[in-house]
């Protein structure tokens, strides 16, 4: 029970874990479940921590979904004010007593509405993850945002496709194929400006390739190491790419030109252990994470991109 309220999570151990492993906590997506989330990333990810010696845990969303704190979402969870962030603490404390993990290597990914509750996990539990990642998800408005939207020290990476029909690659309203209105989000670039520290480095890779899907990098670095990482797939839809499991057409392009669990382990891996100090203005929240701050400005960089011009 968390907050009242009965929770659940399937995970996996891989045969042999040795003490201090990392644990990656995958957030299915809006209306979605654990086993769902298992089959979009053809449990990817657990292929990866049995060679690596890891924990992944699926959590399940109250009703199929997430709290992430955005005004348009009617759900359940939304509408109870469900204690996301108590949920995720509950989770660390219990793997941490059960099974040994470094508390300093605990991950998050998360899938469309999953990928929403990373964002404000990333700003309100700072001293819980070490770094996520959001797939098919943009950052909510600052008009539609339940919980005001801080600068945050967490690394993320962010994978958008730009034919998604759901999440809008340039902002805008959130609706699934326009039957329904979720709330407006920042653009994908405008997305990981406001995650990235000031006085950090953008640097662009990528170039159009003649197959239908590709990927541009976009990386904020801060010091020599990647803070905030942005892979546009030109031409995915709301999916999560990789080469093995296609998803239901109705989301748009499943695209091949990257594996997404395996960038999602190769960003993690590459991170330090979770500093306890230096975060800026980011703190434990209560009450559903109800903090105070300003919404970040949007980077001249970003407006540079979007006009064309090489940052």
């Amino acid at each position: 029970m968390v907050g009242g309220t009965l929770r659940r999570f399937d995970y996996f151990v891989p045969q042999r874990l040795a003490p201090g492993a990392a644990m990656l906590l995958v957030f299915h997506g809006g209306s979605g479940s654990p086993a769902q989330i298992r089959r979009f990333t053809d449990r990817g990810f657990e292929a990866i921590a049995q060679q690596d010696g890891a924990i992944v845990v699926y959590p399940a969303g109250v009703g199929g979904n997430w709290n992430s704190c955005q005004k348009g979402r009617k759900n359940v969870a939304t509408q109870r004010n469900v204690d996301e962030l108590g949920f995720v603490q509950a989770m660390v404390d219990w793997f941490a007593a059960q099974h040994q993990i470094d508390t300093k290597r605990v991950y998050a990914f998360g899938y469309s509405n999953g990928g929403h509750l990373c964002f404000r996990l990333a700003q309100a539990l700072p001293e819980r993850l070490a770094g996520v990642v959001a797939v098919a998800a943009n950052r909510p408005a600052a008009s539609d945002s339940k919980c005001p939207m801080l600068p945050v020290s967490v690394p993320v990476l962010i994978i958008n496709g730009t034919a998604d029909p759901i999440n809008p690659f340039g902002g805008g309203e959130l609706s699934p194929y326009g039957l329904r209105r979720l709330g407006p989000v920042l653009s994908a670039l405008e997305t990981a400006a406001s995650f990235a520290p000031a006085g950090s480095l953008l640097r662009r890779s990528g170039r159009a390739q003649a197959r239908a899907d590709w990927v541009e990098r976009y990386a904020w670095q801060l010091g020599g190491r990647d803070q905030v990482v942005l892979l546009l797939v030109h031409g995915g839809g709301h999916t999560i790419p990789q080469p093995l499991c296609k998803q239901p057409w109705v989301f748009g392009r499943t695209s091949t030109a990257i594996d997404a669990m395996a960038e999602s382990w190769k960003f993690f891996k590459g991170l330090p252990a979770r500093r306890v100090a230096g975060h800026v203005n980011a703190r434990p929240a209560s009450n559903g994470g109800r903090d105070e701050a300003a919404m970040p400005t949007r980077p001249a960089a970003v407006a540079a991109v979007q006009a064309g011009a090489q940052p």
